[in-house]
This record gives C-alpha cells, sequence and structure tokens, in this order.
C-alpha cells in the first residue's frame, strides 16, 4: 500500500521542527522532475501515481498538514511543564573617596504546568547575593526563598472535560483537516482517471472512425470494379465517394479531439504541452465481461459509505466540536470558586549552599483558601450560551440531512451501474446485428439486389454502433470510480492511504 500522507515527501514532523535548512531541503523534494518533451508510458495506476506526485494543489495541501500536525504536537505539549531560567549581576559604586562598592547577582528558576483538571501549578527559587565594600569594611548577604503554588477551580474552569476541552478540540480539528485533504487527493483522483479513459476513448473512436474509412475505401474500389465489368450504373459511385468524403471529415475531427483529450491530461499531470504519451491501457469491445464488478447491496454499500465518507466524517467531527463548545458555554455560565494555596521557605547564609541548607531547615510557611467571583448584570453570558445551543441543534440537523442525502446518493450511484452495464448489453447486441447487416448488405449489393445507398447507411450504422458501445464502455468505467467515490473507498481501491484521522468521537 502507498503512503500517502503529508509528510511524503517532507518525513516526520518531528524532524521537520529539527532545524530550518533540513526543512528547506525537504521541502525543495516538492518541485517535480521536468518530463517536458519526453514520451512517457502511462497505465491507469501509474498517472494517478504521478497526478499525487506532481500536482501542485496537493503539495500545497501536503505543506499544510505539516502545519497541522505541528499544531497538533503543540495542543498535545498542553501539559507539559514549561520553565524559565533568569540571571542577573550588576555592580554600582557611589561618588565619594570612601564610598560604597556594591555587587549584586540572582538566579531565579521557575517551573509552571497546567493540569489537566483546569488548574495551574507553580514552582519558583529565588536565589540573591549581594556583596558591600566601604574602606576596609566589606558585608555579604544571600537570600534563598522557594514557593510552590497552586489555583484550582473548582467551578467554572474546573474539572477534566474543561481542562482537556482545547487538546480534544485540537485533535479533532486535525482530524477534519486530514479528511479535507483526503478529499481533494480523492478529487485529483478522479479527475486524472476521467481524462485518462477520455484519452482512450478517442483514440479508440479515431480507430474506429479510421476503420470505417478503410471499410469505405474498399467498398469504392469494389463498386469502381463492378462499375468496369457493367454490373452498377456509374452514377452509385457518387454515393460512396460522398461518403468517403464524410469518413474523411469524421477522421479530422476525431484527430482534433484527441489532441484536445490529451492535452487534458497533460495539464492534470502537469507536463509539457510537448510530452507524448503512450497509454498502456486498452478497450476492447470484444472482451467485455471482465469489466463488470460486483457491487455490494444498498444496505451494506450505505454501511460503508458512513464509515468511509470524508465529508460525512468531518460533518460527524464538527458536531463533536459543537458539543464540546457547548459544554464549554455551560461550564463559563457558572460562578468562579477557586482554591487556591501556596507553600514557601526562606533563608540566608554566608554562602548559596548555606542559604539553600537554612531554607529547608526551616519551617515552611503556607497560605490556602477560597476566591469566589460571581458575575453580575452580564447579559453577553447566557447569550453565549444559547449560541452554543443553536448551533450543536443545528450542527444535529446537517449531520442528519447529510445521512439522508448519502443514501440516496448511495441507491443513485448503484442504480447507475446496474443500469450502465444491461446499456453495455444493448449496445453489444446493436453492434453484433450492424455487422452483419452490413455484411449481408455489401452481398446483395454484389448480386445487384442492393444500392451503394444502403451500404453507406449500414456502413454509418456499423460506425455508430462500435461508437454507442464503446461510449457505453467508458460510461460503466466511470460509474464504478463514481461508486468508489460515493462510497469512500477510492484511496482503498487504488491502494492508497492518508494519516490516521484520529478516533470517530
Amino acid at each position: 500500500m502507498f503512503l500517502l500522507s503529508p509528510l511524503l515527501l517532507l518525513g516526520p514532523a518531528v524532524e521537520a521542527v529539527a532545524g530550518t535548512d533540513a526543512f528547506e531541503q525537504q521541502a525543495m523534494e516538492y518541485a517535480p522532475a521536468p518530463l517536458a518533451g519526453s514520451t512517457i508510458e502511462l497505465g491507469l495506476a501509474e498517472a494517478v501515481a504521478l497526478s499525487l506526485r506532481r500536482n501542485t494543489q496537493l503539495q500545497s495541501a501536503y505543506l499544510d498538514r505539516v502545519v497541522d500536525q505541528l499544531n497538533l504536537a503543540v495542543a498535545e505539549a498542553q501539559f507539559r511543564p514549561q520553565g524559565t531560567i533568569d540571571l542577573s549581576a550588576q555592580q554600582s559604586r557611589s561618588p565619594g573617596d570612601d564610598a560604597e562598592t556594591q555587587r549584586s547577582s540572582t538566579l531565579s528558576p521557575t517551573l509552571e504546568a497546567e493540569l489537566p483538571t483546569g488548574g495551574r501549578i507553580g514552582f519558583s527559587w529565588n536565589l540573591a547575593q549581594s556583596h558591600g565594600e566601604t574602606g576596609l569594611a566589606a558585608a555579604s548577604s544571600r537570600v534563598s526563598n522557594l514557593s510552590l503554588d497552586l489555583s484550582q477551580p473548582l467551578l467554572r474552569g474546573g474539572g477534566l472535560a474543561v481542562g482537556r476541552a482545547p487538546l480534544e478540540i485540537a485533535r479533532i480539528q486535525e482530524a477534519i483537516s486530514a479528511l479535507s485533504l483526503e478529499e481533494q487527493v480523492v478529487t485529483v483522483i478522479e479527475s486524472v482517471i476521467n481524462a485518462y479513459r477520455s484519452l482512450l476513448q478517442e483514440q479508440r473512436r479515431l480507430e474506429i472512425a479510421r476503420l470505417s474509412l478503410e471499410r469505405t475505401e474498399d467498398q469504392l474500389e469494389r463498386n469502381r470494379a463492378m462499375v468496369e465489368r457493367g454490373r452498377m450504373a456509374r452514377n452509385e459511385l457518387v454515393q460512396t465517394e460522398a461518403s468517403l468524403a464524410n469518413q474523411r471529415f469524421n477522421v479530422s475531427q476525431s484527430e482534433e479531439t484527441l489532441e484536445q483529450a490529451e492535452l487534458e491530461l497533460l495539464r492534470l499531470l502537469n507536463l509539457g504541452r510537448d510530452t507524448r504519451l503512450r497509454l498502456l491501457d486498452t478497450i476492447d469491445l470484444d472482451e467485455l465481461d471482465t469489466l463488470r464488478v460486483d457491487a455490494p447491496a444498498v444496505d451494506e454499500a450505505l454501511d460503508i459509505a458512513l464509515q468511509n465518507r470524508p465529508d460525512y466524517l468531518r460533518l460527524r467531527l464538527g458536531r463533536a466540536i459543537e458539543d464540546v463548545n457547548r459544554m464549554l458555554a455551560q461550564n463559563n455560565h457558572l460562578w468562579r470558586l477557586d482554591l487556591v494555596a501556596s507553600l514557601g521557605a526562606g533563608g540566608e547564609g554566608d554562602s548559596a549552599r548555606s542559604a539553600l541548607e537554612a531554607t529547608f531547615d526551616e519551617r515552611p510557611g503556607y497560605s490556602a483558601g477560597l476566591q469566589m467571583e460571581v458575575p453580575l448584570f452580564d447579559p453577553e453570558r447566557p447569550v453565549r450560551l444559547l449560541e452554543s445551543e443553536i448551533r450543536l441543534q443545528q450542527a444535529h440537523i446537517q449531520f442528519a440531512e447529510r445521512e439522508t442525502e448519502l443514501r440516496l446518493e448511495v441507491e443513485r450511484a448503484l442504480n447507475d451501474l446496474d443500469s450502465r452495464w444491461r446499456q453495455i448489453g444493448f449496445a453489444r447486441q446493436s453492434l453484433e446485428l450492424a455487422r452483419e447487416s452490413l455484411e449481408i448488405e455489401r452481398e446483395k449489393l454484389s448480386v445487384g439486389r442492393s444500392t451503394s445507398f444502403q451500404v453507406n447507411a449500414t456502413e454509418r450504422s456499423l460506425r455508430e454502433a462500435e461508437q454507442s458501445l464503446l461510449n457505453a464502455v467508458v460510461a460503466y468505467l466511470n460509474a464504478q470510480s463514481v461508486l468508489d467515490r460515493v462510497l469512500g473507498t477510492t484511496l482503498d481501491t487504488w491502494g492508497l492511504a492518508l494519516p490516521e484521522a484520529g478516533v470517530m468521537p
């Protein structure tokens, strides 16, 4: 399975953070290798893979995914301790001959951490020392102070659900971003598949037109031979010559349409116009039974779609975000009641070590208490709560509507696939009859029981039957691709995989 991750060319997000130079070097790999002017042999699977490597919009989306995963990594570090170390040193002297000279320095490390319960804990240590000199006298002092502070909301802002809400929202948003990337990838794949098959169709259409032209030229030679033998009137040649001119016009039109289809595929593959494509896949109108796929039943297909459709899953995740937002709004509607506590100790000594020892030798002081805040005359808080309720209800409505629409899409896709296969059967039968009719008319013409007009009309019917069967085959193949998209199984069909979108709530 080909892993189609946002770090497809950049490597893990952690490595991207390691250094700017390394990131820029990896990002340069997004520049696709020039292929203009060369001849490329492409099967459909190779065309899909090439488009995913060279599509500029996907390259930008991959880079966005790197940023998304880095932002998630930052959110995952919400409860990790963070600290600082402050250092300072200073020397000063007062004016005068016997002025005092003062030297002081401080060391103040701090460490803070958010708690999953919504609280915050912090530790700080302040070590200060000073030395003063006046003439022959000198004095030194060293002071050490330690403190441990805790603040824990008991009502508003408190609880595991509230404390972990930013992290949960960040995880859901990252999952939504991954699903959006999947939608972009599926769109690119489907457009390339349609363009590839369209080019195949035009190549086969041109082949049909040329074969029809050859048959008409052959018929004209037969008619001329019959005219020379006196078995056909010379004016009968006019009908065949007119049909021949029309066939040449059809070939010219098919060549122009083929060129346009090739240019469209080159555009989707981000290749130069002078690049030549040699398609490895073919459409054999005589071997069609292998094309049929066994589609699942409606209920089974709907279950597959509900588990895989990116747009449906994004709505599901969006509903989960609104549920978290409503919980936060309800919590914000409460009064504030916080538990605050601190533990501190300090000491002095003639050295940093003795000052620190004195700090621990002394009995520490502490404080603990409750702080309450009661909001008054705040009209915004109930409005925010009502707004969150409305948004959650809207998310439920959109989700239910999308589920209903998804069922209809699945039924339409399955019906269309079945209908397209039946059309192939009708078109194949029509082609067989058209071939038999042409042979019969040619035999009748050779014995003078038919006319050139009837033969030409039958030839035209054969060409149209071949093109109808070709169109039916391409439509059936495209219906398979549509069913893959509707079921959300396009990536599975083509052996591609995206990063895990997270656990569904």
